[in-house]
């Protein structure tokens, strides 16, 4: 999440996103990679030491190092790009277990709506399940609207420009019609 613009200062990135930052219209960061962590500690104890002047990560990460060290966002992902959590399904499971499919499109649908009406409760559960606390983990919810939209002609739309942006900065090597992936047939 937080990126430095600054000349002369560094970018710390999870993996190498060059292109993808060109496509987003930040291209020419300075930008060096490091090691993933998987101790909490260790990635925000970066922040502090001063080491690193920015990092694009997301959350439950970019929460910690809010939270704990001593990091602010500069520039969010908020639009940005669009953000959607996308099910998928092959043909031969959309034709012979559609009402498999629909049930677990339906769970998973009222689990999103009730974790969105019940913050603090899904904090505790998801605190449980990552050993991570749960403020921080309330903090990152109040973010994310994780709620269901239909697939329809705007979502599709915005997958189309993700795709062609993707294109534009060499990540995809043809353009692409998105259209064909989508299935329009469940309800949200």
């Amino acid at each position: 999440m937080p990126i430095h613009t600054e000349p002369g200062r560094t970018l710390l990135k999870p993996f190498d996103r060059r292109r993808f930052l060109a496509a987003a219209g930040l291209a020419g960061l300075a930008s060096r990679s490091r090691p993933r962590r998987k101790d909490h500690t260790l990635l925000v104890g970066d922040q502090r030491d001063g080491s690193v002047d920015g990092r694009a990560i997301w959350d439950p990460n970019a929460a910690l190092a809010v939270r704990h060290g001593g990091a602010r966002v500069v520039v969010g992902g908020d639009g940005l790009v669009p953000t959607y959590t996308l099910l998928f399904a092959s043909d031969a499971a959309l034709a012979t277990k559609r009402a498999l499919l629909a049930d677990y499109h339906d769970r998973l649908y009222r689990g999103w709506a009730w974790a969105a009406d019940h913050i603090d409760a899904y904090a505790a559960l998801v605190a449980r399940e990552t050993g991570l606390d749960a403020a921080l983990w309330r903090d990152v919810l109040t973010r994310w609207h994780s709620l269901p939209v239909p697939v329809d002609a705007r979502l599709i739309a915005d997958q189309q420009a993700t795709a062609d942006r993707y294109h534009r900065a060499g990540l995809i090597d043809r353009q692409i019609d998105v259209t064909p992936a989508f299935n329009t047939t469940f309800a949200a």
